[in-house]
């Protein structure tokens, strides 16, 4: 059976006035949107009932990122640019399937795109376009306060003048971390050598 035309189906969903479906039409002119971003932007129905919507329409689940503890290595796995442009957050991981909060799940370019950078398959959920800006906005002041604490620790052993100095029985561990920061991305790098320089001081 054919899916109900979208705006007809939200007017049904939302019991929306005359009216209201006038200046939905008049913002999807304008804007080119599609009916339900443009009954959000015009204020008609809300964040929750954008996702309640959505989720019903297509028979996905729903999420709210922006309440959930996501762990580092599942943020890790694209870019926060990227997850701004597709309007999504990867909240979890299991085996090859990727839990993604997304906006637009039927932004078949965005899951291709993610589904090559992490070589996983997203499992989609439903999230308001407001929950993912929040939580982006989240992590991106995360990482920049982790840069500015790293900038600031950097500072202080300059103006501190740290010296690295190692005791006979020290070279051996001196080694292991100088090899172990050989091996891993630059960030880690510096860590072990903060570290290293506090343990030292």
């Amino acid at each position: 059976m054919a899916q109900v035309p979208l705006l007809e189906d939200l007017a049904q969903w939302a019991g929306l006035t005359v009216d209201q479906v006038d200046k939905i039409q008049q913002i999807q002119r304008k804007e080119r949107l599609n009916a339900l971003r443009a009954a959000l932007q015009g204020g008609i129905i809300s964040q929750s009932d954008y996702a309640e919507f959505l989720s019903r329409r297509l028979s996905l689940p729903s999420v709210d990122p922006a309440q959930l503890l996501i762990p580092a290595k599942v943020l890790e796995l694209v870019s926060v640019d990227l997850l701004k442009k597709y309007q999504a957050v990867p909240f979890s991981l299991a085996g090859k399937k990727l839990f993604l909060a997304i906006a637009d799940p039927e932004d078949f370019l965005a899951l291709d795109d993610i589904r090559f950078l992490t070589s996983l398959e997203p499992l989609v959920h439903v999230a308001a376009p407001a929950s993912i800006a929040k939580c982006l906005e989240s992590l991106k002041e995360t990482h920049e306060d982790g840069i500015g604490a790293l900038e600031d620790a950097l500072s202080d052993m300059a103006e501190e003048d740290v010296e690295f100095e190692s005791g006979p029985g020290e070279r051996d561990e001196e080694t292991s971390t100088l090899e172990a920061a050989s091996q891993a991305p630059v960030v880690k790098m510096v860590n072990l050598i903060i570290m290293d320089a506090i343990r030292k001081k």
